[in-house]
């Protein structure tokens, strides 16, 4: 009898989902009432005021608090797979651990530097303001210091990121 497989390689799961046990923390933070809706697997930066926006609605490095993390919440929409949180929701935020994340651009390797797009440019396709990426593109992106690459991505561009300690501001 012969064997037979349905793939070469495993997906690394949806984005937002945590990735690894034991070692994450998980906060709970307000979605700001400007923000627009957060989606899971989206990085977030915390506001002066404690609450956490978009990170493309004007995160810098050090205000990078975490990735909206589908720990608690569910979708609305079962066959989409994206949930988001809204405006002045509680929204769970992995701040330490393991993440699925969606990688606009650049191949990601283990262990190597995590951009997030600040700027758009149009030239860098599959760019996204507020995305995580693999390369930099110089003034556009900024590094994530706190953050690696776990994995490489899979057909669906999501890729394992490992924040390695909490950022606080």
């Amino acid at each position: 009898m012969s064997g037979k497989t349905i793939g070469k390689s495993l997906n690394y799961g949806y984005a937002g989902n945590y990735a690894r046990q034991p070692d994450m923390i998980i906060g709970s933070f307000q979605v700001d009432e400007d923000s627009r809706p957060i989606k899971f697997g989206e990085p977030v930066f915390l506001n002066a005021d404690g609450t956490i926006s978009a990170f493309e609605d004007g995160g810098t490095a050090e205000t990078f608090v975490g990735v909206a993390s589908s720990e608690v919440k569910s979708v609305f929409d079962y066959n989409s797979m994206e949930g988001v949180y809204g405006p002045e929701q509680l929204a769970s935020v992995m701040q330490r651990g393991a993440i699925s994340v969606l990688c606009n651009v650049g191949n990601p390797k283990i262990g190597g530097k995590v951009y997030i797009r600040v700027t758009d440019n149009p030239s860098v396709i599959g760019s996204v303001p507020g995305g995580f990426e693999a390369q930099a593109d110089g003034d556009n992106t900024i590094e994530i210091k706190n953050c690696v690459w776990r994995t490489d991505k899979d057909g669906n561009n999501i890729a394992e990121l490992l924040i390695r300690t909490i950022n606080y501001v």
